[in-house]
């Protein structure tokens, strides 16, 4: 595989200071959010070659995200119309135990009405690519989700690999709903990235890492990836575990959190971009580092190599 294809919708993430309500805050920090970019950026962090599909109005705001994938070395694919609306989503940060909170302002973006890409799938898509897509880009309406469905089918008639990211969204569409269509669609992925929770709703059964292998053998993937976490005030303990048919790998790491999003997409990036060419035990190590290094970057997107196990304090010099 020498290049990933990701397929969904970047916004304007609109960010209070720490301890503001949204109610009551008088400005915002605006970085750029969208899991499926995000993933992109993580993998060209690895050195592998990535393109983002989308759309994005013909605007400022547009320019910013399309600027945003640029700096970050992601080619792009997108399809710009000169009327519509970028998607935005707030991030009320709190401290903890009071947990942040998340606001989306995305109904009728230019992604939800014209999701189709600017070039044809079998432009984009072959034997030697992976198309990522999430559980995010279907919960967006029947047009983003018809798109979807296209891409996995031409990535399946095509010979690409398909990685599909559960990232389940509560505030988007049910639970039946969103695994009804996972569950549709999860036998025609290679790599799944899915909580442990995700799995059980999937139908699987079992502790943590029967739930990964079993979910390798019942839908034939290539591998599946996956976290759990405990949270201690602002520290955050994790465990990744990893399977394929034939090995199993887990990591288990602390970081303080900074900034709550993306360190999942930081770690399903870097995954997919190392997984076929090391150990599937090495693999999981650098997925892991590039979580804790999103969870300590505001803003996100994994715009720093991923922390080495190695590296225990001190200044990197």
């Amino acid at each position: 595989m020498r290049r990933l294809v990701t397929f969904g919708e970047a916004m304007i993430r609109l960010t209070t200071p720490v301890g503001v309500p949204l109610e009551t805050t008088t400005w915002f920090a605006a970085p750029v959010g969208g899991a499926e970019l995000n993933v992109a950026i993580a993998a060209r962090r690895q050195g592998m070659e990535t393109v983002w599909v989308s759309t994005l109005p013909a605007s400022p705001l547009g320019d910013l995200i399309a600027r945003h994938a640029a700096a970050n070395g992601v080619a792009t694919v997108l399809r710009r119309p000169e009327e519509g609306r970028v998607g935005l989503y707030f991030l009320e940060q709190s401290v903890p135990p009071r947990p942040s909170r998340i606001v989306y302002d995305r109904t009728d973006s230019a992604f939800a009405k014209w999701p189709e890409p600017a070039a044809d799938w079998k432009e984009l898509l072959d034997e030697d690519t992976c198309l990522v897509v999430s559980g995010i880009t279907p919960a967006l309406g029947s047009a983003p989700r018809e798109a979807t469905e296209a891409a996995i089918d031409t990535a399946g008639s095509v010979g690409a690999m398909v990685a599909l990211d559960v990232n389940y969204r509560s505030s988007l569409w049910s639970v039946e709903e969103a695994f009804a269509w996972l569950g549709s669609v999860a036998d025609r992925a290679d790599i799944l990235s899915a909580s442990a929770q995700d799995l059980r709703r999937l139908g699987l059964e079992g502790s943590e890492e029967e739930l990964y292998r079993g979910a390798v053998e019942r839908f034939g993937l290539r591998a599946a990836i996956g976290s759990t976490k405990e949270s201690s005030g602002r520290n955050i303990r994790f465990r990744l575990f990893a399977a394929t048919a034939e090995d199993r790998a887990t990591s288990e790491m602390e970081a303080e959190v900074l900034d709550p999003v993306g360190a999942g997409d930081a770690m399903f990036g870097t995954f997919l971009a190392t997984f076929e060419r090391l150990p599937l035990a090495e693999s999981v190590e650098l997925a892991a580092g590039a979580m804790v290094t999103a969870y300590g970057l505001f803003g996100d997107a994994l715009v720093a190599d991923p922390w080495d196990a190695e590296q225990r304090g001190g200044v990197k010099r």
